[in-house]
């Protein structure tokens, strides 16, 4: 009997199968990864933004009415720089929304000198569980806020 050495059909087919699986796996893996580092990134973001703002606070004895989309964040007479650069969402390079309120944590304050608190807010892919006795209510679009400690 002449048998020739090779593979046949069936065993072609299991070994596609099997490396289709692996490669499902593999990108099932990979998204879930990228997700939870650009939620890690937001997180960081706010924290330094937060951070910011707590030094303002210090400086200033309030915390600012609004705070740039883009750019450096300053004091009021731009003679001290607490961020270089607002940092802005790392997928959709859109800003963080800061809303900055009076005394009765409601009311958005208006002028410069009656914001003594505030909501900083990002959209996370991973939906956050957060503490629900807060006053920071997420806007339309945000799910994952920090206010001042």
């Amino acid at each position: 009997m002449d048998f020739k050495k090779g593979f046949t059909l069936i065993e072609i087919m299991v070994a596609i199968t099997i490396i289709g699986v692996v490669f499902g796996v593999i990108i099932t893996s990979a998204g879930a990864i990228q997700r939870n580092s650009r939620d890690t990134k937001r997180k960081s973001d706010l924290s330094n933004i937060q951070g910011a703002l707590e030094q303002y606070h210090a400086d200033a004895g309030y915390y600012p009415y609004n705070l740039p989309s883009s750019g450096s964040f300053k004091s009021d007479d731009g003679q001290k720089t607490y961020l270089q650069n607002v940092p802005v969402d790392p997928q959709t390079s859109n800003p963080y929304k800061y809303d900055g309120y009076t005394n009765d944590g409601l009311t958005l304050c208006v002028g410069p000198s009656d914001c003594v608190n505030y909501c900083l807010y990002a959209d996370l892919e991973n939906t956050p569980t957060q503490d629900p006795s807060t006053t920071c209510t997420p806007p339309a679009g945000y799910n994952y806020y920090v206010t001042q400690p």
